[in-house]
């Protein structure tokens, strides 16, 4: 079971292969979000922004 209810929102990715889309991906923005920011956090901290 996926858990995918009515109102999620959802992402759709696409995945290229040679220059052209192979496969799609669903996934639900809210765990894509959290990905993001695991991925983009440490990058985001070691910027000095001052």
């Amino acid at each position: 079971m996926v858990n995918i209810r009515a109102g999620d929102k959802l992402a759709l990715i696409s995945w290229h292969k040679d220059g052209e889309v192979c496969c799609f991906t669903l996934i639900k923005a809210e765990a894509l979000a959290e990905r993001v920011k695991e991925f983009l956090g440490p990058v985001l901290e070691s910027i000095n922004l001052e």
